[in-house]
């Protein structure tokens, strides 16, 4: 599949804008604060201007990108590249210059956690070139040439291990049948509540074709609301083992917008 791509002047935005908030948050701790238009360099790392109250942002950007500048000697603010290569390069300058890095990170495990979601391997069909997706980011400037190189992501299909007595395993093992019923009767009773808006009625189609419901939340966050709201009374650990099998839950609470319906007759 394709992987996401943006430009270098959105890269370089972000990784001024982090290093920003960490000179500003760790200043008293990182350096002096100097009478105004004195230049001095950042534990001989990074040249910027720094005044009382304010940090030039231009002139941390300009040595920014300077840095990548050395590694991409022909980027330009238009150069767009896959988000694995603008990882790939972030911690090449945060490990060489120090230049704080986290909303690149952040923006990384978002892509990761959606749309790149079980990619676990890039390939350049025109290079003949396959590696693993955290290989090629922790790389550093090994082979630099691989940043122009056209990537894609692929997904391999797991490999599925089948018990050796082939015997189906019954979904209430280890909870016991009551419980079991217990979770899936709460849960199906608060989807087809009109009242109830925390949960989404069968919004969520899974890999097997089956239909769940949706709540925009951890599983620690639908237990609260399921013993507090919904009367259920079950331990926490019982409850994580089987809530899957009901209902889609989002750790960030990034559910993406859908229909919300509710079943017309119960």
């Amino acid at each position: 599949m394709e992987l996401l791509k943006t430009t270098y002047s959105d890269f370089l935005d972000k990784v001024t804008s982090s290093h920003l908030d960490y000179l500003i948050t760790h200043k008293n701790d990182s350096f002096t604060i100097y009478e105004p238009k004195i230049k001095q360099r950042i534990k001989d790392k990074l040249e910027i201007f720094i005044t009382e109250k304010s940090i030039n942002i231009e002139e941390l950007k300009e040595n920014i990108d300077k840095k990548v500048k050395d590694y991409l000697k022909e980027i330009t603010p238009q150069t767009k590249l896959p988000i694995t290569s603008w990882m790939r390069l972030a911690i090449i300058i945060n490990q060489h210059h120090q230049i704080n890095i986290k909303n690149i990170i952040e923006y990384y495990k978002e892509w990761r956690s959606n749309e790149g979601r079980g990619i676990l391997i890039l390939s350049s069909p025109k290079h003949n070139k396959t590696i693993y997706i955290d290989s090629f980011i922790l790389k550093g400037t090994n082979e630099i040439e691989e940043f122009n190189h056209k990537w894609i992501g692929l997904k391999p299909a797991l490999i599925k291990n089948t018990p050796r007595n082939n015997k189906r395993k019954k979904p209430d093992s280890g909870v016991g049948q009551r419980n079991y019923s217990n979770i899936k009767r709460a849960i199906n009773a608060a989807a087809v509540d009109i009242n109830c808006n925390e949960i989404y009625y069968q919004t969520y189609i899974d890999n097997n074709n089956k239909k769940l419901h949706e709540f925009n939340g951890n599983i620690s966050s639908l237990y609260r609301f399921m013993t507090e709201k919904r009367g259920l009374s079950v331990k926490e650990s019982v409850f994580r083992k089987v809530v899957s099998d009901f209902i889609k839950t989002y750790y960030r609470k990034n559910r993406p917008p859908r229909e919300i319906t509710k079943p017309k007759t119960i």
